[in-house]
């Protein structure tokens, strides 16, 4: 088995810690992998205007993907900040 993506193991370690049911994490890595293939970019590779845009364009649907992508993009905010 293919070792996971940092990123994504990272963004699932902090939904078990906010003790997000198993179906609920599901949902929320389907929802960044559908917003990365949306832009056919990995989603470390996404910023905030991407985020801005992809809201945009969802928020008619009657999904909650939108706010899935939130984790996603503070994990890599995060990230960025603890670079030396």
């Amino acid at each position: 088995m293919a070792e996971m993506n940092p990123l994504r193991r990272r963004m699932i370690e902090d939904m078990k810690i906010r003790n997000l049911s198993p179906v609920t994490q599901r949902c929320y890595v389907h929802a960044v992998a559908k917003f990365a293939r949306h832009f056919n970019r990995p989603p470390d590779r996404l910023g905030l205007a991407e985020a801005r845009a992809y809201q945009i364009l969802r928020r008619f649907s009657s999904t909650n993907e939108v706010r899935a992508i939130r984790p996603i993009i503070r994990c890599r905010n995060h990230a960025t900040s603890q670079k030396p």
